[in-house]
């Protein structure tokens, strides 16, 4: 594979993940719009009060965690 190749199947996978982070982010037991999540995100407020708690102190640590977890089990 030459190098702008493998530069630019990295950037598509940085950008796939990102998505599939809001993603994860948007659904669960309650479903909150995506615009409310980047708002949120970007430190703006969400449409509902409840909407940034549940993202900022729910969903994101348990997405992050995700993250690092399977970072881990890849090197490993």
């Amino acid at each position: 594979m030459s190098s702008s190749k493998f530069i630019l199947f990295f950037i598509i996978l940085i950008l796939l993940s990102i998505l599939l982070l809001i993603t994860e982010l948007a659904f669960g037991s309650v479903n909150i719009p995506f615009s409310d999540v980047l708002n949120v995100l970007l430190g703006k407020p969400a449409s509902k009060e409840s909407w940034g708690i549940i993202i900022l102190d729910s969903r994101l640590p348990r997405a992050l965690t995700a993250i690092v977890a399977g970072g881990g089990l890849a090197v490993s």
